[in-house]
């Protein structure tokens, strides 16, 4: 028996929304329990200002950024105040380190 989804899949496991007070971030609204950007330690909220070290302008932008083919994607993501740098790895074991 096989499955058809609607939509298309979610490479991070995130869904997220621009503001016009602040343009090139992407405010994360939701992370799925299990995907990357989960076990990467992305949470609700959380803002994210680049996508391997490149700003972006819009959603669009971002789309294009974050679907990039790479092992590898480095965030630059604020929650609290504090920037910190992210890698989600599509293959093998997750890191973080401090900004």
């Amino acid at each position: 028996m096989s499955v058809e989804l609607d939509g298309n899949p979610m490479r991070l496991g995130i869904t997220w929304r621009e503001d016009d007070a602040e343009p090139g971030t992407a405010i994360l609204t939701h992370v799925v329990t299990g995907s990357p950007a989960a076990n990467a330690g992305l949470r609700a909220q959380d803002r994210i200002y680049q996508v391997s070290a490149r700003d972006f302008a819009d959603s669009e932008e971002f789309i294009r950024l974050i679907n990039a083919p790479s092992d590898t994607l480095q965030l630059l993501v604020e929650r609290d105040g504090q920037l910190r740098t992210v890698i989600l790895s599509f293959h093998g074991k997750l890191r973080k380190r401090a900004a």
